[in-house]
């Protein structure tokens, strides 16, 4: 992971430099071993909202986390407004907790102007959008290392992002975020969640040409090369104060080893924490798999042939979801890549690293492991195309320790 210069970590925080351009205005405090400040975006106008920035001594990797791009999913937003007042023990947390101020006032998804900001963020050229420019600016300057987005969703996830994305956690195509990801969900499923209904799934980010497209978290991956999260709970059903707590517990599994000493913790024993879910079939699922309509830039007249797509690469296993499984020793795992994707041509070769040596030994769509001690099994694919792009992802599976 990428560790940033103290000075360059700490420069709001502790300097009250204003971003050029936002409007923005600088508090700043010392707690111990930590400095805590904020700043106003778009200061004085209605989508002015605080952006806080929390320094520790320790030098160590950045984590963004933003919430209320949608105003009407509340357990993100206050989760995220949680998250700002963290303790950290290294690095430092940059929070936007209330993003789509405008539209968390009225308690719906977009401001009164009806723009998704969640739709504003396209990948490869600056959004056109002031709120989601001025977001994006304050996100390049602090160039993380992890970024987590905190959603809500009318239903469950059941990999199919067209019937709903609640209690899923969706992330970049990264080896290290597959991992983060498979670590988080199990420990926020056994922890966390009582109801097994409610278990955390995993999800990938979609190529950029799938709508809906121009989501933050997919361009803060692309663009700036971080590791990318998108984190869902249902929004009805179990009860707002678990719904922030589950929302917690993922950032705090995902950004342990940035931030703190590689402890995400356990909650104490609260027999009332979830509720059991509601029907709620009568509400339109307003989430990130529904496409709002943008803005596009003009069409390109340019005769020139469009560069080549890299491929997705996509691990589906038996049993399904093995990485948030704790699999027994002796146990095998068979990991397949068909449902992989090359938009603008074919795969041409799928490769497998399944001993985490760096180097490809197998070939072909599908793979087996047996799982023949007990520890983590980092198992990467890399698929090619015809015209010789590649891309990798990768998953962890573990097994139980005796």
């Amino acid at each position: 992971m990428v560790e940033h210069e103290p000075t360059r970590r700490a420069f709001l925080a502790t300097t009250g430099v204003a971003f050029a351009g936002l409007g923005a205005s600088t508090v700043a405090g010392d707690s111990g071993s930590v400095t805590n400040g904020s700043f106003s975006i778009l200061e004085g106008t209605a989508a002015e909202t605080a952006v806080h920035v929390t320094t520790a001594d320790a030098d160590g990797p950045t984590v963004v986390v933003v919430g209320g791009l949608h105003g009407d999913e509340e357990g993100g937003y206050r989760a995220a407004t949680n998250i700002a007042e963290w303790e950290i023990e290294s690095g430092q947390l940059v929070v936007i907790p209330r993003a789509n101020a405008r539209a968390i006032e009225r308690g719906t998804r977009t401001a009164a102007d009806g723009v998704d900001l969640n739709r504003e963020f396209p990948t490869g050229r600056d959004p056109t959008y002031e709120l989601a420019q001025t977001i994006w600016n304050v996100i390049t300057e602090y160039d993380p290392d992890v970024f987590v987005d905190l959603q809500e969703s009318f239903r469950l996830y059941d990999g199919d992002a067209s019937d709903g994305v609640g209690q899923a956690v969706f992330r970049s195509l990264d080896v290290e975020a597959a991992a983060k990801a498979g670590e988080a969900v199990r420990h926020v499923n056994e922890n966390y969640v009582e109801n097994d209904t409610n278990d955390f799934e995993i999800g990938y980010f979609s190529a950029p040409e799938v709508k809906p497209n121009g989501l933050l978290a997919h361009k803060v991956a692309r663009d700036l090369d971080s590791l990318g999260f998108l984190v869902e709970t249902l929004s009805s059903g179990p009860a707002l104060e678990t719904r922030v707590e589950w929302h917690e517990a993922v950032v705090r599994k995902l950004a342990e080893e940035e931030l703190f000493d590689g402890d995400a913790g356990a909650p104490e024993d609260d027999d009332d924490r979830e509720q059991p879910p509601a029907e709620d079939d009568q509400q339109p699922p307003e989430d990130e798999n529904e496409d709002v309509p943008t803005d596009d830039e003009g069409e390109d007249d340019s005769s020139e042939e469009p560069p080549n797509e890299k491929p997705t690469p996509v691990i589906e296993t038996t049993p399904s979801k093995a990485e948030t499984l704790d699999l027994a020793r002796g146990d095998t795992v068979t990991f397949t890549a068909s449902a992989s994707t090359d938009t603008d041509g074919e795969i041409a070769t799928y490769e497998w690293d399944l001993d985490g040596d760096g180097r490809f030994e197998q070939t072909g769509d599908t793979a087996e492991l047996t799982l023949n001690a007990c520890g983590d099994y980092p198992v990467t694919l890399r698929v090619t195309d015809d015209e010789g792009a590649t891309q990798t992802t990768g998953l962890t599976v573990s097994t139980e320790g005796e």
